[in-house]
């Protein structure tokens, strides 16, 4: 049996986090959380693999640019999300040297379970 794509999920909002970790991991992804940046850079350091990091705009603990930035350098896609999609696209076209030309996808943060499932369907 293959292993399954490992995505990170990365923010300020517990909540969202736990919703986006719900649905992917019933979708049949292995998920990890990390409620800052520092936390993201340890499980990509650890990880045997990372396929996907959704990214909040308002991840703790450093500019979220500057982590998609790093992650892009590693070959880690990234799709940003915010409850403010205006300053998503404002920080990530912006605030980063590089997101113009490698630019990830952008969502509006789920706020329920449902309106994940409706809204955001993540295929492989």
């Amino acid at each position: 049996m293959a292993t399954p794509e490992h995505i990170i999920i990365a923010g300020d909002n517990e909540g969202v986090s736990l919703i986006l970790a719900d649905v992917l991991s019933e979708a049949g992804y292995r998920v990890s959380i990390a409620g800052n940046g520092e936390a993201v850079r340890k499980i990509v350091a650890r990880s045997d693999r990372v396929d996907l990091v959704v990214l909040d705009s308002l991840t703790p603990g450093e500019r979220s640019t500057s982590l998609a930035d790093h992650l892009r350098d590693l070959r880690i896609p990234v799709v940003a999300i915010s409850g403010h999609p205006l300053r998503t696209r404002s920080a990530f076209q912006k605030g980063s040297s590089s997101s113009k030309s490698r630019s990830g996808l952008r969502r509006r943060k789920p706020r329920s379970k449902r309106r994940s499932l409706a809204t955001n369907t993540v295929s492989a």
